[in-house]
């Protein structure tokens, strides 16, 4: 009979190809600056400082300050509805549990 014991698990052995890797860092690379320059875009736009990044893209966009403002508040009012439902919901179901749980 076989004993029990620990078995070897099979190892799967393999080499990266150092093209695919190089390319893959390169896409990869370009994805987070691309990500870092809109984040930082989007803080010049709403942050209503007057410099030239801000003004350039406000111009671009043609967006006026009043916008902007709007924008946020209607963003920050979203976020707003969101946690709430998010919060209401986590509470009511961690409630219903402990009921159930007590019966």
């Amino acid at each position: 009979m076989v004993k029990s014991g620990q078995r070897q698990h099979p190892t799967v052995k393999s080499t990266l190809n150092f093209f695919n890797e190089c390319v893959l860092f390169i896409l990869s690379g370009t994805l987070w600056l691309y990500c870092l320059i809109s984040v930082f875009i989007l803080f010049a736009l709403f942050s209503l400082q007057d410099f030239e990044v801000a003004q350039f893209f406000r111009i671009i966009f043609n967006l006026e300050k009043r916008e902007l403002v709007r924008t946020m508040i209607g963003l920050l009012a979203a976020v707003g509805v969101i946690t709430v439902y998010l919060l209401s919901t986590f509470s009511l179901t961690k409630w219903r549990q402990r009921r159930y749980e007590m019966d």
